[in-house]
């Protein structure tokens, strides 16, 4: 999905193939890739236990909208099916959020903390995204 400008991105929504009752194309589950242009890379999403894989649907019908825990900004977005076996898939999909137009300015972390573990952090050092 080419947003075509930046945007912090905060929820997914996914559902099956509508076809009158007809095949059962739907996505168990998925990744999410985005690419933000000074990252240079697609980056895998992935949420605050580090886990990749979002659970899609269970029928071809019903919506599952998934809350982000750690937005993220992109310009684009990927969508890639997740199966532990084949299967015929077919997803539609929608993206929450609001154009990005701000960035980082400071970042600090409480005093006495002997670790530290930033697990929303996709790659960008200069402050600028």
């Amino acid at each position: 999905v080419d947003l075509l400008k930046n945007h912090l991105v905060t929820w997914t929504e996914t559902q099956g193939r509508f076809g009158n009752g007809q095949g059962q194309e739907y996505a168990e589950a998925y990744l999410v890739e985005y690419w933000r242009d000074s990252l240079g890379q697609w980056v895998v999403y992935k949420n605050a236990r580090g886990e990749k894989v979002l659970a899609g649907n269970s029928n071809t019908y019903l919506v599952v909208k998934q809350e982000l825990e750690l937005p993220f900004v992109a310009s684009k977005v990927r969508f890639i099916p997740y199966s532990e076996h084949p299967r015929t898939v077919c997803m539609r999909v929608e993206l929450y959020g609001c154009p990005w137009e701000q960035s980082v300015i400071s970042y600090t972390a409480p005093k006495g903390d002997s670790e530290f573990e930033d697990t929303s952090y996709d790659g960008f050092l200069d402050g600028v995204i």
